[in-house]
């Protein structure tokens, strides 16, 4: 009745079964653990999210408390997606967020810059944000994971995707640049529709990550100083115009004492045209802010 109770299948248990007696020193709890563990995955085998192709599961950690090498490009997508996705679709390339780009607004330059400086839109336009910084590249696995973490609710893609803005937080900001961290938020509606919001999600673990890596800093995440007031429609088919309309007047700083004076750190999912962020950042420095940075998963 039970095909997936093999030999093989059965080899497995026993010699995870016998790992565990040795490494607890014969801990009944421990070998209880194991058992139950292995039952669970031969009853609910993990699927790859994006084909269903069977994956084998890994050991791995929560995301905040297992090292990764932030420094490294090379395996990195690898090591993070393991759990959720088979290798030929985390092979969907994976795009770090490298120089050249905008200084500003972290938009990928064409060409083969040697150095950093400011995009055509940036020196034409009025961007009051400081600098957008990221991650990664929208694209690939990583374009793929965002999309199943906030639009399917697969919210175990919050441990991959932490290490993925996080790694953008540790190469591109000091912490004497960030006094606030400030995620975008979600209009009260879409909140109860969604359930949660993505850009909390992805942050809420900083200070455990920041002290991991031996950085230490009285980061505060403030999610009440500034609301969504406005209830707007999804960006996703919009024109650069129809995005800044549509969330003119969207935001408003309802804690200005938490404001005045500080360096905010404002972090969203994908960082696109920069409506949104701008948005709520011009709310920001209107309330008193010194400056607003931004810092997504992703930038287009």
């Amino acid at each position: 009745m039970f095909r997936f109770w093999q030999a093989d299948s059965k080899s497995n248990l026993l010699k995870q079964i016998t790992t565990t007696l040795i490494r607890t020193g014969g801990s009944l709890i421990g070998l209880i653990q194991t058992i139950f563990g292995s039952i669970f995955d031969l009853l609910f085998p993990l699927k790859c999210m994006q084909c269903q192709k069977l994956i084998a599961k890994t050991n791995q950690k929560n995301s905040a408390d297992y090292p990764v090498d932030y420094k490294a490009d090379k395996n990195f997508s690898e090591n993070l997606f393991k759990n959720y996705f088979c290798p030929e679709c985390i092979a969907q390339s994976y795009e770090p967020f490298k120089p050249p780009f905008c200084k500003r607004c972290g938009k990928k330059f064409q060409h083969n810059f040697t150095q950093n400086h400011f995009c055509e839109d940036c020196l034409k336009g009025s961007n009051v944000i400081r600098k957008v910084r990221a991650g990664a590249r929208y694209t690939g696995i990583v374009k793929e994971s965002i999309h199943f973490f906030k639009y399917q609710k697969k919210l175990a893609l919050a441990r991959p995707l932490e290490k993925i803005i996080f790694k953008g937080l540790i190469e591109y900001f000091k912490p004497p640049e960030i006094d606030v961290i400030i995620p975008v938020p979600l209009h009260a509606s879409k909140l109860r529709q969604r359930g949660f919001n993505q850009s909390f999600l992805v942050v809420k673990n900083f200070k455990k990550m920041l002290e991991k890596n031996n950085i230490f800093s009285q980061l505060e995440i403030d999610l009440d100083s500034l609301k969504r007031v406005k209830k707007t429609g999804s960006q996703t088919n919009f024109s650069p115009e129809q995005r800044k309309e549509n969330v003119k007047n969207a935001f408003k700083v309802v804690k200005s004492e938490r404001i005045k004076d500080k360096k905010i750190l404002l972090v969203d999912d994908v960082y696109t045209t920069g409506a949104t962020s701008m948005e709520a950042a011009a709310e920001l420095l209107n309330s008193g802010a010194l400056s607003v940075d931004v810092l997504v998963i992703a930038v287009v």
